[in-house]
């Protein structure tokens, strides 16, 4: 019995292998349909895809797994197979729109056994490189001096995990580190245990860019602060882009902070935002926290009067005040070299508009 599941595990090694290599040599935004559907031939007794698949649009999905052994449930079959296996799940992803590969993720999972002699199940060790159209998605991750991509621990119940996410527009020699899986694990003697058994180079990573920024905190707490983006960048990642003028400014004292808010009245779309109609005035949460001016500078850009570029993600309707809060966004100011450089990286942008936070009767309420 262990032979024969030692066996289906080096098989199960092998395809993973492969279609790791098969992931990582896609090029996003320049390999084609037809690339795509050359690992879909490939992989097809393995993938599949919801709804339609056609070049236009097509996200498909190949998983494999370990042997599911139907005698496990038993204690004695259990230590037994214990021995010989790592079970795992792995599943690779690729994107496809308007005939061009823009999205492709690997993850992997591999259960690590505890001492079943005292019922302990172990935990799961999880690794996975996703890609993302929007660094939305970072949910606010204070990545270092690379925009486009973060690596992260990861926080779950029952197991231990470390994540990347890039954007399709990253370094494609970073893409194939970003995707560095040490598959060793499903077959090897002695389990891996540890996040840097299974992802090595994004573990590395994560603890030095923590190290960094530990230090650099306690060095200067209140000046640390993330890179922000160009505009370039900005035009690309953002959802909306607008022109606005500030319309007036407000401060908020607290025991353990200050925020500013700002109105803001609509002067020219420049990306998306269609919730948003020149009749309307905006409000919105304005901290030098999360804008790409500098502290000392806040006060003379958000200034009633002023126009500025406000390049933001998903906003949404706070129900208990007649306000819509734009979120985490970046104000530039309004000159023509930032409006050109935004302007550039919006033809970057084919990817759909993210669905707001919020239905759309409640804005047209507002």
């Amino acid at each position: 019995m262990a032979a024969f599941v030692q066996i289906q595990q080096h098989i199960l090694r092998w395809r993973a292998e492969r279609l790791l290599g098969d992931i990582r040599a896609l090029k996003l935004g320049k390999s084609t349909w037809a690339d795509a559907q050359k690992i879909m031939t490939r992989w097809g007794a393995w993938g599949h895809y919801d709804g339609s698949c056609t070049q236009a649009r097509c996200s498909y999905k190949i998983t494999l797994r370990s042997f599911e052994c139907a005698l496990c449930v038993y204690r004695p079959v259990q230590i037994l197979v214990s021995l010989a296996t790592r079970d795992a799940y792995i599943e690779a992803d690729l994107e496809v729109i308007n005939g061009i590969i823009w999205g492709k993720d690997f993850a992997v999972q591999v259960d690590v056994f505890g001492n079943i002699l005292k019922g302990d199940n172990g935990y799961g060790l999880i690794a996975s490189a996703r890609t993302v159209w929007r660094t939305a998605s970072f949910h606010g991750y204070d990545f270092a001096n690379h925009p486009d991509y973060v690596v992260v621990r990861g926080n779950c119940e029952g197991c231990e995990s470390v994540h990347s996410k890039f954007t399709p527009f990253v370094d494609p020699s970073i893409a194939r580190d970003l995707l560095d899986f040490n598959l060793d694990c499903v077959t090897r003697l002695f389990e891996c245990r540890d996040r840097v058994d299974i992802m090595p180079w994004v573990w590395r990573q994560v603890e030095a860019e923590e190290q960094q920024r530990e230090a650099a905190r306690e060095a200067n707490p209140e000046s640390y602060r993330p890179r922000s983006p160009s505009p370039e960048f900005l035009g690309c990642d953002r959802a909306n882009i607008v022109i606005a003028e500030v319309v007036s400014t407000r401060t908020e004292e607290s025991s353990s902070e200050s925020a500013t808010y700002a109105t803001f009245r609509l002067d020219q779309r420049l990306k998306h935002a269609a919730f948003w109609d020149a009749q309307r005035v905006e409000e919105a949460y304005s901290s030098p926290e999360i804008t790409s001016v500098a502290r000392g500078d806040q006060s003379k850009l958000i200034a009633p009067g002023r126009k500025v570029i406000l390049a933001f993600d998903s906003p949404y309707q706070i129900s208990d005040q007649h306000m819509i809060d734009l979120g985490d966004y970046e104000a530039l100011p309004l000159t023509n070299e930032n409006l050109a450089a935004i302007r550039k990286g919006m033809l970057l942008d084919i990817f759909p508009a993210p669905s707001p936070r919020f239905p759309k009767e409640s804005v047209q309420e507002h």
